[in-house]
């Protein structure tokens, strides 16, 4: 870490401008008036006539300095009889503070302003209507034309006519022409401790509502309510003793001598408390009940008001005396001793309330509401002004006399300006700001002394205990972080209003600096994110960000992780970042693209990884091999294989490489996907001869495995049961739980060829069992799932099959594997067909059949033409169904899956006999029957004999040239078949699978008729 002193942060802040347009021959004399008063703290000339009013301890609410201000102004000129005095404007911006330097962010209306005068009445004050409504109404205003600048821009513009009689006294009084109060049961419980004369001390955070709460209790209370906002004095504002003598005169007038304000100004603060407490009484005196008497702000009072406070709480009062003041500072001694009523954040219960009133009617999304409370945190001052905010960006508008939400869904809470500037004021009545600042762009919780180290790097030393006093003022509370007990804002919505106080280049330099700071922590994966979300877009943050990626508990957070490491890397190109470091993004970011099914929006980069990693074997063969993965996938064969023997190329050819067989494994995977069942077999029995001989058990489990796979695909059923036992077998003994689930899947494959659905559901299900207790890939899953309610529709039930079906779906859908969704809508459309949902079974399938058609063709194709053409017979669409079983049986044909062919063939003999076609049903008999000698176990055999019985029947009868043809045959064969596989099935589901599979009841009273029927069953 650098000793090198950082700069302090550039500051954007809002403030209230207030703008002069002289008359065209005004007096010097202004001039002089104006710069000897616009020089007070907070007050800043940034032009000749323009002056900004900065938030500053004790001073948020600009606008009305602004305007006490420019009514001096005014009277002051009028004073030394300056006829012709200026207009004034008043209006919101922004300024930048870097240092002791002020510069006005120059946005459309300031640019305006420069190149159009505005009409403003000389000798007057005018305000936007923005600024108005930051009044808090308390002031009348007249509407003035609307101001259209050469930007096109439209601002209304009002003309300021002096102060409403009654007005409330807190923020929002009246949001969106609506009054809004939540009743708080345990504050009015704390409120009736108060009926009796004396003084009261009421405190909580910014923004809780403690004056509104005091309100609406002294509005239950009988006698007049004196209202008085403490503050610093500014502009010769009379000092509080003289403020409360002008309100106890306005209300009792022969209670308090016309020489009141004389005389408390040439005593001392004691004497001037005794003879207050005198006129109290007089007042009261005259009155029916004894006056309220609240002073609010107390916080903000100048040492001697809060003096005068103290010996009036000591006194014996005729009157009630509530002093309103923010928690965390300490205060007068005699202010100690009072009866405190303490203020909190609203409950969650009260939150939720109080938001759903201020929003009914504006048809905001619940969503948006929740999100809303959670940064609001209790805090209604928050959540009103980011109301206030929608307003202001127009994405709350009224519409004849109501007010409706239009914007989006999504849209975030965004501090309004005032919030901001409030926010702003209140820190820093605490001391030093920055450590607040750093916290609120961390957006997490961090450690005091994170904080203070951070601080220290742009030469900013903070006391023992600096942030104590925040939590007194429940502005901060501490709560655990990952590197121990830390700090966060009560309310979030105030983390944001500060962190918008920081230019975006600073809020990075502080956000980096906090991250180097914690980068020297010893790592977890906690930290690890905590870190990097500091760092974020920086070049520091590639190296926490790429020890989570090696981290393999970072499953639950994988879509975070793949998201920020696409940012970076993208902000890391953006930079012209090194290319080593570009390749460990990508070697990081590319398998976690892999696992989450995002690859197909990453094949730029994946070419990009494969071109920077030539020279790296490891690496250049990893990439290779993901790639070939990714496109067989997306059904890019030739590509798939291209890449693949790229790989084997750059691998070492020593033997017993265990990296160099599987790059063989996925070629014969891929070989035997395309159908070349030869070369594949060529392939892994060539492996399993070098793997045997050294031994390599998991590997040779593999080759057995896809040997397997290839002997279903040929139906050499024994063959193929034989591979998978010994695969299982290994894999079982190495408790290699993730193959063995792909091992068990494929036998109840295996055993659903042979006709045994019942072992073959016993396969899936211990399948599904181990993938679920030991963990595999979500795809594996969905196979399991799929085979089982193949087995189950064999049986019949289809019911029970849809939801499993359902899963196998949801298992590979938005992912890349294209190929994999296909098959599992394949099956879809099958079992609502069966279900005699025909047109949801016609959607599902051309759905498939067009993800097939992109990519590279297979025999998958030929299926999806099969079951098109099924569909459409059971519309009786003879015609069409004629084509796609065609088109499906010369696919089929043309890929070698006979078994597959053999079905199209029977579809297309019952199509012919339907058409009482006998030459066609001539041509297709031979064929299915030619194909039925080549098939040892034909799936469905049953049924595909049973057409021939059909056919040959069909031929016997009405073509009595054939006399060759023996149906019964055919029948026998059928009526074998359907009973072999009953022999496998439980008693209780013999007649089940006999008597409601219409098909199979077709064979069993076929077979009863021609007096082939077993005895026993």
């Amino acid at each position: 870490m650098t000793d090198v002193q950082l700069p302090l942060p550039s500051l954007n802040l809002p403030v209230a401008l207030l703008r002069l347009w002289p008359a065209d021959s005004e007096d010097r004399r202004s001039k002089i008036i104006a710069e000897e008063l616009f020089s007070l703290p907070g007050v800043v000339q940034l032009e000749e006539r323009v002056f900004a009013i900065l938030p500053i301890d004790g001073r948020a609410s600009v606008f009305d300095t602004a305007v006490l201000m420019s009514t001096t102004f005014l009277e002051r000129l009028a004073s030394q009889r300056i006829d012709e005095a200026p207009g004034i404007l008043i209006f919101p911006a922004e300024v930048i503070q870097h240092g002791d330097v002020i510069v006005l962010v120059r946005d459309a209306l300031v640019e305006d302003l420069d190149r159009q005068r505005p009409h403003v009445p000389l000798g007057e004050i005018a305000m936007t209507g923005y600024a108005a409504s930051w009044l808090h109404g308390r002031y009348q205003m007249e509407k003035l034309d609307l101001y259209s600048g050469p930007s096109g821009r439209r601002v209304p513009f009002f003309r300021l006519r002096g102060k409403q009689r009654r007005a409330m006294p807190w923020h929002n009084p009246k949001l969106l022409d609506r009054r809004v109060r939540v009743r708080r049961p345990e504050i009015s419980a704390a409120f009736e401790t108060t009926r009796s004369p004396g003084a009261y001390l009421v405190q909580g955070p910014l923004g809780v509502g403690k004056t509104h709460a005091v309100w609406h209790h002294l509005e239950t209370e009988p006698g007049p309510k004196i209202w008085i906002s403490v503050g610093r004095p500014l502009l010769g504002t009379p000092f509080l003793g003289s403020h409360l003598a002008s309100k106890l005169r306005e209300l009792v007038p022969r209670a308090v001598p016309e020489a009141a304000l004389e005389l408390l100004e040439t005593v001392s603060l004691d004497q001037a408390a005794e003879t207050l407490v005198e006129w109290m009484e007089a007042a009261t005196e005259r009155l029916e009940s004894p006056p309220w008497i609240v002073c609010d702000m107390v916080q903000t009072a100048t040492a001697g008001d809060l003096e005068l406070l103290g010996h009036l709480a000591a006194s014996t009062l005729p009157c009630g005396l509530m002093l309103i003041q923010r928690s965390g500072k300490t205060i007068n001694e005699a202010l100690s001793n009072l009866p405190v009523i303490d203020i909190p954040a609203m409950g969650e219960d009260e939150a939720t309330l109080h938001a759903r009133r201020l929003i009914e009617g504006l048809s905001l999304d619940p969503e948006i509401e929740s999100r809303w409370v959670a940064a609001a945190a209790g805090f209604p001052f928050a959540l009103e002004e980011g109301l206030v905010g929608l307003v202001h960006r127009g994405l709350i508008r009224r519409v004849y006399g109501s007010f409706f939400y239009d914007g989006s869904d999504d849209v975030e809470y965004k501090p309004s300006q005032r919030l901001i500037r409030h926010v702003e004021a209140e820190i820093r009545r605490f001391g030093e700001p920055l450590p607040l600042r750093i916290l609120a762009l961390a957006g997490q919780t961090i450690t005091p002394s994170h904080l203070d180290l951070t601080c220290t790097s742009f030469g900013v030393q903070l006391k023992d205990d600096w942030y104590q006093p925040l939590i007194a003022a429940g502005l901060l509370q501490q709560t655990a972080s990952p590197w121990g007990l830390g700090l966060e804002f009560c309310c979030p919505a105030y983390a944001r209003a500060l962190a918008g106080t920081v230019t975006f280049e600073a809020a990075a330099s502080l956000r980096r600096a906090l991250g180097r700071v914690i980068t020297r922590e010893p790592k977890n994966q906690e930290k690890g994110w905590a870190t990097y979300r500091l760092l974020a877009g920086t070049p520091e943050a590639l190296h926490p960000l790429l020890d989570l990626s090696q981290d393999s508990s970072n499953d639950s957070t994988r879509t975070d992780l793949f998201e920020a490491l696409l940012k970076e890397y993208r902000q890391h190109r953006g930079r012209g970042g090194a290319p080593a470091a570009e390749l460990d993004i990508l070697w990081a970011m590319l398998p976690t693209g892999r696992r989450l099914g995002r690859l197909a929006e990453l094949e730029l980069e994946l070419n990009r990884a494969i071109a920077l990693a030539v020279g790296q074997p490891k690496r250049h063969i990893a990439l290779l091999t993901l790639k070939a993965e990714h496109d067989q996938e997306r059904g890019r064969f030739n590509e798939a294989e291209k890449a693949l023997r790229r790989a084997l190329a750059t691998s070492s050819d020593t033997s017993g490489d265990k990296q160099r067989a599987m790059l063989f494994i996925r070629l014969g995977d891929l070989l035997k996907q395309t159908g070349r069942l030869t070369e594949a077999r060529e392939v892994f029995e060539s492996l399993l001869e070098v793997v045997d001989r050294q031994e390599t058990t998991s590997v040779g489990a593999t080759c057995h495995f896809h040997i397997g796979n290839i002997a279903l695909r040929e139906m050499h059923l024994e063959d193929a049961m034989l591979h998978h036992k010994k695969s299982e077998k290994v894999r079982r003994a190495q408790n290699l739980f993730k193959p063995l689930g792909a091992s068990l899947t494929a036998l109840g494959a295996v055993a659903m060829a042979i006709g045994d659905y019942s072992k073959a559901l016993e396969y899936y299900r211990e399948a599904q069992n181990i993938i679920d207790k030991h963990g595999g890939d979500v795809e594996e899953l969905g196979f399991a799932h799929l085979g089982s309610a193949r087995a189950l529709g064999y049986l019949g039930n289809h019911t029970e099959a849809t939801k499993l079906l359902r899963l196998a779906f949801e298992a590979r859908h938005g992912r890349d594997d294209v190929v994999g969704e296909a098959i599992a809508r394949l099956d879809m459309a099958s079992n609502q067909l069966n279900l005699g949902k025909v047109e949801k079974a016609l959607r599902e399938a051309r759905q498939a059949h067009f993800q097939l058609s992109l990519v590279a063709e297979t025999s998958l194709l030929g299926d999806a033409e099969q079951l098109l053409g099924r569909i459409l017979m059971r519309q009786h669409q003879e015609t069409e169904a004629r084509l796609h079983l065609a088109e499906a049986y010369r696919i089929h044909r043309r890929h070698d899956d006979l078994t597959s062919a053999a079905i199209d063939s029977a579809w297309l003999l019952e199509l012919a006999m339907q058409s009482n076609d006998s030459k066609v049903i001539l041509t297709y008999s031979a064929v299915l029957e030619e194909l039925l000698q080549k098939l040892p176990y034909p799936p469905a055999g049953e049924m595909l004999n049973f057409r021939l019985y059909r056919a040959f029947d069909w031929l016997r009868q009405n073509e009595t040239e054939i006399e060759t043809l023996e149906p019964i045959r055919y029948l026998r064969r059928a009526y074998r078949e359907l009973m072999r596989k009953t022999s496998f099935l439980a008693p209780e589901l013999r007649h089940s699978f006999l008597y409601q599979i219409r098909e199979h009841q077709e064979v069993v009273n076929a077979a009863a008729e021609n007096n082939l029927s077993l005895p026993g069953l």
